[in-house]
């Protein structure tokens, strides 16, 4: 299985210039194929990149050796520095409202045990 390999894009996308974006990396260049993937990474706030660009053209180059190719749509995209869903339906439960129900689920089931034990009243109906 062989396939032929971009080893450097004639124009590769320059990061002092532009940011790096999924239309302006050469998805068949190893060393820009996840490049704009580390844009704007979870928890990073004030820069687009925690690391430099070179970094991450070896992790791209990582990935790209170790078999990983860019093959989906992604389901997100960077607008104005924020990734946001393509479809809010994808978007995942806020983590403050993920903790308030699990906290009220916990809560629910140790108390149906405390009542299994007779430590507190049966529930009113």
């Amino acid at each position: 299985m062989s396939e032929t390999v971009d080893q450097g894009a004639e124009n590769p996308v320059d990061v002092l210039q532009d940011l790096p974006t999924r239309e302006n990396c050469d998805p068949n260049n190893p060393e820009e194929a996840f490049l704009w993937m580390f844009v704007g990474l979870p928890g990073v706030n004030g820069a687009s990149m925690i690391m430099g660009p070179d970094y991450y053209r070896q992790v791209s180059k990582q990935l790209w050796e170790l078999g990983a190719r860019p093959v989906e749509e992604p389901i997100k995209h960077l607008d104005r520095g924020q990734w946001v869903y393509e479809n809010p339906a994808d978007e995942p439960e806020p983590i403050t409202d993920m903790y308030a129900r699990l906290a009220a689920q916990q809560r629910a089931a140790y108390e149906a045990k405390l009542r299994a034990r007779g430590m507190l009243p049966p529930e009113e109906q």
